[in-house]
């Protein structure tokens, strides 16, 4: 499997990606708190628990569950034909 390791990705990886906690951290901003208004926006905040990424969240597991779904059955067949 190949990752694309993106100059985002490594950001948000390692906890320096731009998002509102880590801009207030260095008092470039003046509030932390994300725009769904929940919580400090932080990339933990973003990814699992965010209101307003909801969607987005549902596609990216669907999308996993199906990518999953075809390398079973893939496996499956290899399995088969040997």
């Amino acid at each position: 499997m190949k990752l694309n390791l993106t100059q985002n990705f490594t950001a948000i990886v390692t906890g320096h990606g731009k998002t509102k906690a880590y801009l207030h951290r260095f008092k470039i901003i003046e509030n932390p708190t994300c725009t769904c208004g929940k919580a400090v926006q932080t990339t933990y905040h973003l990814i699992f628990e965010c209101e307003t990424l909801t969607k987005e969240r549902e596609k990216l597991k669907t999308t996993a569950l199906k990518k999953r779904q075809m390398a079973n059955q893939q496996k499956r067949i290899n399995k088969e034909v040997l």
